[in-house]
């Protein structure tokens, strides 16, 4: 018995309530002091309760409230996986075709090319206009 006794037990009178129940006095001493051990064992010291967490302790700690505002497994439910997104076409995949750009590039490209292949029709039309007048000319001279 080495800790000051927190709460009041009388091991006088409970040695002698045992003692006259027909128990050897040294038997009910040592059932006493095991009484005593026992209940220091069950109660709570100042440093027990010191190691406990406060109430100031805990706010530091997110509540449930806290926890509210975030995102829940439900809500990402409705949301895309990257199972989800596999199937969909990546910029590498785009790599491979024209794009708008492409398209009005050649566009412009082709443009240049009629009006050239235009040119060369009309240059070769005049050609050919001024051959067939020649040669009209030497076999029907006016």
């Amino acid at each position: 018995m080495s800790a000051p006794n927190p709460i009041c037990f009388d091991t006088l009178h409970f040695v002698k309530r045992l003692s006259a129940a027909g128990m050897p006095a040294g038997q009910a001493e040592a059932l006493a002091a095991v009484q005593v051990d026992m209940l220091y064992n069950l109660l709570a010291t100042k440093q027990d309760l010191a190691r406990v967490a406060t109430k100031e302790d805990l706010a530091r700690f997110a509540t449930k409230e806290d926890l509210a505002r975030f995102a829940t497994k439900e809500d990402l439910a409705r949301f895309a996986t990257k199972e989800d997104l596999a199937r969909f076409a990546t910029k590498e995949d785009l790599a491979r075709f024209a794009t708008k750009e492409d398209l009005a590039e050649v566009r412009q490209e082709v443009a240049v090319l009629k009006a050239k292949v235009d040119l060369l029709m009309w240059l070769v039309s005049a050609i050919g206009g001024g051959v067939l007048v020649l040669i009209l000319r030497t076999f029907w001279p006016a």
